[in-house]
């Protein structure tokens, strides 16, 4: 089963680069980074900003924006990127990098849809 821990797991450091520098326009051998080796890209990426203080902590998997605070992983960055759902940023990774063919396979809508059946249940107690 696809699980978004089970993609991340998959991708390497330079793996985010290439993705990032795509969705950016610019090419992963210009790729800037810090001191300590952490990839930095466009603040585009995450509010549409025009600097680059977005940094990658391949430690944690987690992005941070120095100019707004945010620290989405890569899942909640393409979905403001990309302007799409959890699934629809889950299935652009899985394309992009061709991760059915290592056995992977698209989200199940069934799936997502379970999930979401919690939350309602949560709120239907909550209005008792």
């Amino acid at each position: 089963m696809l699980t978004s821990d089970k993609v991340k797991e998959k991708l390497s450091t330079d793996d985010i680069v290439k993705l990032c520098c795509h969705l950016q326009g610019t090419d992963p051998s210009d790729c800037n980074y810090d001191n300590q080796g952490h990839p930095i890209f466009s603040t585009w990426l995450c509010h549409q900003g025009d600097s680059e203080k977005l940094y990658y902590y391949p430690e944690t998997k987690l992005f941070h924006c120095y100019t707004c605070g945010k620290s989405p992983d890569l899942f909640e960055l393409l979905q403001g990127t990309l302007d799409t759902d959890f699934k629809g940023a889950l299935d652009y990774v899985v394309k992009f990098f061709n991760l059915r063919e290592l056995g992977f396979e698209e989200a199940e809508n069934s799936e997502l849809t379970d999930d979401w059946d919690i939350f309602q249940k949560i709120q239907d107690y909550a209005n008792i």
